[in-house]
């Protein structure tokens, strides 16, 4: 691991496991850093990859706009919200939520784009 890195408590970067050991030796657990699709959280700028969820038939499907990456800021920063324009993607991920959360409108006066990314909406 290289230095001066922030360790996610959600494992999202780096999770702790023991390294192979025979019987008559003890390890301690060590960090190992995260990879997605051969890309390793180690590299500061980030891994971000589309979302994936089980859909009914238990299928993973892509969560259109929704990125993960290796710290959660990071992942909501990059995603969009267009998933919560359209009410089947809203209900793939909603439909066993006890919380209440609205479908968002099209004819909303927001002067963003569907496709604007989380961080376009702050920044603006």
């Amino acid at each position: 691991m290289t230095t001066d890195q922030f360790v996610s408590a959600l494992g999202t970067n780096f999770y702790f496991d023991y390294p192979p050991a025979d019987f008559y030796t003890w390890n301690h657990p060590r960090l190992f850093p995260v990879v997605f699709n051969n890309c390793s959280c180690l590299i500061l700028t980030g891994c971000p990859h589309p979302a994936l969820v089980s859909n009914s038939r238990g299928e993973l499907v892509a969560v259109p706009g929704m990125i993960v990456d290796c710290f959660i800021v990071d992942s909501v920063l990059a995603s969009t919200l267009e998933c919560y324009y359209d009410l089947e993607c809203f209900h793939l991920l909603h439909n066993q939520s006890i919380a209440t959360v609205n479908l968002l409108s099209h004819y909303s006066h927001n002067k963003s784009q569907v496709n604007s990314t989380v961080q376009d909406l702050l920044d603006n």
